[in-house]
């Protein structure tokens, strides 16, 4: 009996012993270390020309450029205000300063205008006894969809010819600007922005009387109460005939046509999304989409040439998603859950007592919401 009761005992300590290994799992592995890191970037694609030089500049010192036919891209900046420039041979030079805001990204597109070859010479249009026109050619009403023209009145005179080159012409070139980015702020007032420019040369001309400028925008339902023609701090009121706009000046430089709306900007709001994500040990890439520019949810102008620019220039680009990534480091294998929350806030455009509505975006962060282990099995002992 005592040899059984020792031996019993024996394969109880034992039996005891080998669970405790057995129930001595790995500790629990601590959630992965984020790291967020603010990067700053610009870009954005070109149209309408190749070899395409898009510069950018910092202030006044220039930074890097690309030459591209379709996208480019400056990564890695700091949060300070830029200057893009585009251009390409036989184009309207085209720049924006932006500001980054809210956002850690900024889309620009460009869209290439070539420059009108229909010239005249100045001889053939001022000092006549009858009205002389100069148009845009066909190359610069396609790339534009505008036909343009300046209508010079009979006995008309150049009164600075000194100060004009020699061998000066008489041209228009029309393009759609890029415009200036900036945040949009909560509130309601009336705002401007160009929705086609009018490169009228010879720049700096000046006029014995007023000469008209004229956009054929082929279409009709914007009001001329909501358009002027505005060069620096001047600006005239514009006529509607049909589907003309027109306006008259009395120099040369370039001139935009300007849609002015009501705008409403609501306050900020957020779109979440969950999402998950596999992580190893050690450092892991995490990506994720922000959106940039602006979305249109209701726009009773859909066709409008002139409503979609008047959106591109207040707004950005039509809406488009830049991927981002944060650093994730793990101490096991598993399942990283997190979500991505895009801010946006709501725009209401009023013209011709119809509404206009979009979603602005501004920038996009995220939070991780749980992490779960891959499980294994324990110390078994085999």
């Amino acid at each position: 009996m005592k040899k059984f009761n020792y031996l019993f005992m024996s394969m109880l300590v034992s039996f005891i012993a080998f669970t405790a290994c057995g129930d001595d799992d790995e500790e629990t592995p601590a959630d992965p270390t984020i790291t967020v890191t603010e990067s700053y970037s610009i870009e954005g694609v070109v149209s309408g020309a190749t070899g395409v030089k898009v510069e950018l500049f910092k202030g006044a010192t220039f930074a890097k450029n690309v030459t591209t036919d379709g996208a480019y891209s400056f990564s890695d900046l700091e949060k300070v205000a830029y200057t893009v420039k585009a251009t390409a041979a036989g184009c309207i030079d085209q720049s924006v300063d932006v500001a980054f805001g809210e956002k850690t990204s900024q889309v620009l597109d460009f869209a290439m205008v070539v420059a009108s070859t229909e010239t005249k010479a100045v001889d053939e249009v001022v000092g006549q006894d009858k009205e002389t026109t100069i148009t845009n050619d066909e190359s610069n009403q396609s790339s534009s969809a505008a036909e343009t023209a300046v209508t010079v009145p009979a006995s008309t005179t150049i009164t600075n010819t000194e100060s004009l080159p020699e061998n000066a012409t008489f041209s228009v070139t029309a393009y759609v600007p890029a415009a200036p980015t900036s945040d949009v702020a909560e509130g309601a007032k009336t705002e401007e922005s160009a929705v086609l420019a009018l490169n009228c040369q010879p720049s700096g001309a000046k006029f014995s009387q007023p000469v008209t400028l004229s956009a054929d925008l082929k279409e009709k339902d914007i009001p001329a109460s909501n358009m002027k023609l505005v060069n620096g701090s001047e600006s005239v009121s514009v006529n509607l005939d049909g589907t003309v706009y027109s306006a008259p000046v009395t120099h040369f430089s370039t001139w935009t046509f300007q849609l002015e709306a009501p705008v409403n900007i609501g306050a900020a709001t957020t779109e979440a999304a969950n999402k998950t994500k596999y992580l190893k040990v050690g450092d892991n890439a995490v990506t994720y989409d922000e959106k940039c520019g602006y979305e249109v949810v209701s726009n009773p102008f859909s066709s409008s040439k002139i409503v979609s620019a008047f959106l591109t220039t207040r707004f950005g680009s039509k809406v488009k998603s830049v991927t981002k990534s944060f650093k994730a480091n793990s101490e096991a294998n598993g399942t990283l859950s997190y979500t991505v929350r895009q801010s946006y806030k709501p725009a209401t455009i009023t013209i011709g007592g119809k509404t206009v509505n979009v979603k602005v975006y501004s920038a996009a962060s995220v939070e991780t919401t749980g992490f779960k282990a891959e499980e294994h099995d324990g110390g078994s002992g085999q």
